[in-house]
């Protein structure tokens, strides 16, 4: 009886919240859990000061879980990245923190990078593989994103001008944040090869929704002034680094579930809506050099804090439950271990 008490009790532990981190599996396969958002709760402005962010999920780059390419294996260049996701109904939010010894701001020479293949709808056989976006920090704190592989004559990059993205420097290295639309992602008019031939665009049938995923690979390419890239590297399978088809992406995003309360119908932005807020950030940041939140409105900041009173009170209520649930199980071993003393 005392056995199944402690058991029960270890259940109820295990329902504590915990933070979103990336599970790899045994077949290398990183997994992870990307929480939903508001796309009002975030202002794209290099940093990751929001409480969302604590949610994210989470992908390392180390020496130990990625491989180089193209000969470029700078030691001293290959330096940690902790990057984070999340997603909304506009796209996928990214933030890395580059750790970089002698960066160099002029979008040529410091380049973060993930690669998309929504669904694993994108076979290994096409030759454009995956749906590219780097970004490239600039000497205004502006980050310029790149896109490549829509077709044979982008895999070059083209500017991605629907990206906000900023950037910061931090004590070692810096900053980079941004949103992906999911038009992007997702191009409607990109082909793809299966069995050696071009076929109808297959992204338009992506269903953007809960429980959906996407594979990818998070990239880092790191030069100094003189040399364009010294170290470029990447998270893959098996670490074998040296092409891009896309069985090597070991990188799955799950689309999960709401960490925000639901957006008022009135109050829903589409991703444009959301694109001209965050152009509207980057040009208040750009005049004054202070990042200013132009989401928050007077009904934003009312939300806000109606939600927060919300949320107190459902951790408070949670302590309180806790608490009985612990004195009661700690009442009943008592009661039953004074039983066995007296039989």
């Amino acid at each position: 009886m005392i056995k199944r008490i402690l058991a029960l009790f270890a259940a109820v532990l295990m329902l504590c919240p915990v933070a979103i981190y990336a599970d790899e599996s045994d077949d290398g396969i990183i997994d992870c859990d990307l929480p939903k958002i508001n796309d009002s709760s975030i202002t794209i402005d290099g940093k990751n000061d929001e409480k969302q962010w604590e949610s994210a999920a989470k992908v390392e780059l180390r020496q130990d879980n990625t491989g180089m390419w193209a000969g470029m294996v700078s030691i001293e260049h290959y330096l940690p990245v902790d990057a984070y996701f999340m997603w909304s109904k506009s796209g996928v939010y990214v933030y890395a923190d580059i750790t970089d010894n002698d960066p160099v701001y002029d979008g040529v020479h410091d380049c973060f990078e993930v690669a998309f293949n929504p669904g694993g709808i994108i076979p290994k056989e096409d030759d454009l593989q995956g749906m590219f976006f780097m970004f490239w920090p600039i000497d205004d704190g502006v980050a310029v994103c790149t896109r490549h592989n829509m077709s044979e004559d982008t895999k070059g990059g083209i500017e991605a001008e629907n990206v906000i993205a900023r950037w910061t420097e931090t004590e070692k290295g810096w900053t980079i944040e941004g949103i992906i639309p999911w038009d992007y992602i997702c191009d409607p008019e990109r082909p793809v090869y299966v069995r050696k031939r071009k076929t109808a665009p297959l992204l338009r049938g992506f269903e953007i929704e809960e429980g959906a995923y996407l594979m990818a690979t998070v990239c880092r390419l790191n030069g100094d002034e003189e040399t364009q890239y010294c170290a470029v590297y990447r998270t893959c399978t098996d670490n074998y680094a040296e092409n891009f088809y896309t069985d090597s992406y070991n990188v799955r995003f799950n689309l999960g579930s709401a960490i925000d309360p639901p957006e008022e119908e009135s109050s829903t932005s589409s991703a444009t809506e959301t694109l001209a807020k965050n152009t509207s950030a980057v040009q208040s940041n750009d005049t004054d050099n202070t990042p200013t939140d132009t989401f928050a409105s007077e009904t934003d900041a009312t939300d806000k804090t109606e939600n927060s009173v919300n949320y107190t009170a459902f951790v408070v209520i949670g302590i309180i439950c806790g608490c009985i649930i612990v004195f009661s199980i700690g009442f009943v071993i008592a009661f039953l271990i004074r039983k066995k003393k007296a039989e």
